[in-house]
């Protein structure tokens, strides 16, 4: 069942629009996508994405990516369940958001956190939750980030709530 699942997705014979929850190409035709507009709205995010370490759809939008499928009115799942299956994205989840970046790489949600700091610079952990929830459409509690950032490579100041890219940003700063 999971081979003939991946193998229709891979496909785009069915596309996930929930989490588990697939509609099939035959009913989005019916409403006039065809499977060169999926293809084409992959080809569109990879050309506009190459700047970006990471991206969610949200962050897409948020930085003037616009396609026509975006009319469509599915949640930023269905969008992101497309682009996972080009080889060309690779993804991550995070809190129930797909976190995609151009290129077949690994990476973990450490490195996420990571870039957010190294851009943003050193961090209090409100503003850290912030932006993952406005860029990303993340939307993770307090407990949750702190684990994160101290199971990541950044190291975080827990009387300070803040996260630094390493000690000596930390030290500088102190």
């Amino acid at each position: 069942f999971l081979n003939i699942l991946s193998d229709q997705k891979h496909d785009y014979e069915i596309l996930e629009y929930e989490p588990g929850q697939y509609i099939s190409l035959r009913q989005v035709e019916s409403i006039g996508v065809l499977r060169t507009d999926l293809l084409d709205y992959c080809n569109q995010v990879y050309e506009f994405c190459s700047d970006f370490s990471f991206f969610s759809v949200r962050y897409l939008r948020s930085h003037g990516f616009v396609h026509m499928l975006d009319t469509l009115g599915f949640e930023d799942w269905f969008y992101a369940g497309i682009l996972m299956l080009d080889e060309r994205f690779s993804s991550q989840r995070m809190a129930g958001v797909r976190i995609l970046a151009c290129g077949k790489r690994k990476f973990t949600r450490s490195d996420i956190l990571y870039n957010i700091v190294e851009r943003y610079g050193a961090m209090e952990t409100e503003t850290f939750i912030g932006v993952l929830q406005t860029d990303y459409g993340i939307a993770i509690n307090r407990e949750n980030i702190v684990q994160l950032l101290n199971e990541s490579m950044l190291y975080y100041d827990r009387i300070m709530d803040k996260a630094y890219l390493d000690y000596d940003q930390y030290f500088e700063e102190v």
